[in-house]
């Protein structure tokens, strides 16, 4: 199996395709979706409109890619191009987003401390902070755009690092290290 963090060129998945028709093992794909680094370090904030909307168009692109049903126009910064070829059967599974600024986390965190635990359609949260519960909401949209459009379900998870996982930390010389974490024990499936 091999993991992509964002959406690639069509002849990515073209070569995909095409090599799992002929192979005697075929390659499997654990396939994720970039979140802007960008806006969220400048919003400070995860439910800020512009990063949860372009959360959203990513997962999207990425759901419709997989399925070969996707014509995306040139952006800069992003894959573009039409892509033909239907290669869900090959997806393993999707991951949600990229390493998470500490800073940026905990500050989505104070900024929406109070906010009610979440409960969608596949995905839920208990004792979840917002970012979680951010998190647990985008989880949530690709289930259920994928269950919507495509009647198929992959497996779901989220990038994390040892900048915001949930484990101390003693020896590390760097503060911010270990000032929040993101932790998936909070988010399970409803």
């Amino acid at each position: 199996a091999i993991r992509v963090y964002t959406l690639h060129p069509p002849q990515f998945y073209e070569a995909f395709y095409d090599y799992n028709q002929i192979a005697k093992k075929p390659l499997f794909l654990f396939h994720g979706t970039w979140v802007n680094e960008e806006n969220l370090i400048k919003t400070q904030d995860a439910f800020a409109k512009v990063n949860v909307d372009d959360a959203k168009l990513e997962i999207k692109n990425m759901v419709d890619i997989i399925h070969g049903n996707a014509t995306l126009a040139e952006r800069a910064g992003h894959a573009s191009g039409v892509y033909k070829h239907d290669i869900s059967k090959f997806v393993i599974g999707t991951i949600i987003g990229t390493e998470w600024d500490p800073a940026m986390v905990q500050n989505t965190n104070k900024k929406h401390s109070g906010l009610s635990q979440f409960k969608g359609n596949y995905f839920e949260t208990d004792h979840a902070s917002p970012f979680e519960i951010w998190l647990a909401e985008l989880m949530d949209y690709a289930a259920s755009y994928e269950a919507a459009q495509y009647k198929w379900q992959h497996s779901m998870s989220f990038t994390n690092w040892v900048t915001t996982d949930l484990l101390k930390h003693p020896s590390e010389p760097l503060e911010n290290e270990d000032m929040v974490s993101v932790d998936p024990n909070h988010i399970k499936a409803s």
